[in-house]
């Protein structure tokens, strides 16, 4: 385990305590700009990943979902989402959890995504294999669309871009349809217990820590138009690889 992996598990570690702490309260919410929640455990969660961070890496940019950016001369940017799923957290359904990844020169080179009261903890290293609870995970291989599972986010997110009914499309091919959104369906997608995730509308710490898991796992992805992960990323396709082009190909302009 690299030293960028050791202090990312202890922010992980660190976003964990603080929003487990806050789950069985009821956090005080706002809505942000974009129509989206925040609560007191997303901003405290990400400040204590923050001050990990940069005990152990002061000169390190940070791109944090509630407004911990800090730009530096630095080629590392960590990536912060310190809750994913913040709806499900106030509701207190239990698929939520906490995103971390590493960016460096234009590649993710970590991420880990916690998922605590599943008690599920997927991560991958570039070139280290992809990994839940400590045990190495392999996407499907499952090559067909008529035997493939598909998850996807709300068909309303899919109509605000003017892909519904390239999505209706893609989805009939398929032989089961799930949207679970958020996080949790990637942890299936990367342990080969479905085949395909796609999101019509992210950004990138959203999903930056499965451009690195799920590469790493044998599978792939890009976005909607087949173009590869970038911080400006708006949209997300991810399969076990093997279904990648005819997946991007019901979406292309």
């Amino acid at each position: 385990m690299s030293k960028y992996l050791q202090v990312a598990m202890q922010a992980v570690n660190a976003m964990e305590r603080v929003t487990v702490g806050y789950y069985y309260r009821t956090p005080r919410i706002r809505t942000k700009a974009d129509r989206s929640p925040v609560t007191i455990a997303d901003i405290s969660a990400e400040k204590a990943a923050i001050r990990v961070i940069k005990a152990h890496f002061p000169d390190h940019a940070i791109y944090g979902e509630e407004g911990g950016h800090r730009k530096t001369d630095s080629e590392f940017t960590w990536i912060i989402d310190p809750i994913d799923g913040t709806k499900n957290f106030i509701r207190q359904i239990p698929l939520w959890g906490n995103l971390l990844a590493l960016y460096h020169q234009g590649e993710v080179i970590l991420g880990i995504s916690n998922v605590p009261l599943m008690n599920e903890r997927l991560w991958a290293e570039r070139g280290e294999g992809a990994y839940l609870n400590g045990d190495p995970v392999k996407v499907s291989a499952r090559s067909t669309l008529s035997d493939a599972m598909i998850s996807f986010t709300s068909v309303t997110s899919f109509r605000k871009v003017k892909q519904d009914e390239n999505l209706l499309r893609l989805l009939y091919r398929t032989s089961r349809q799930r949207a679970f959104g958020d996080l949790w369906p990637y942890h299936l997608l990367a342990s080969g217990k479905l085949e395909i995730v796609i999101e019509a509308q992210i950004k990138a710490f959203d999903i930056a820590p499965f451009v690195c898991i799920i590469e790493e796992a044998g599978g792939a992805i890009s976005d909607i138009h087949g173009q590869p992960f970038s911080l400006d990323i708006r949209s997300f396709i991810a399969t076990n690889g093997k279904l990648q082009k005819r997946v991007a190909g019901y979406f292309k302009a």
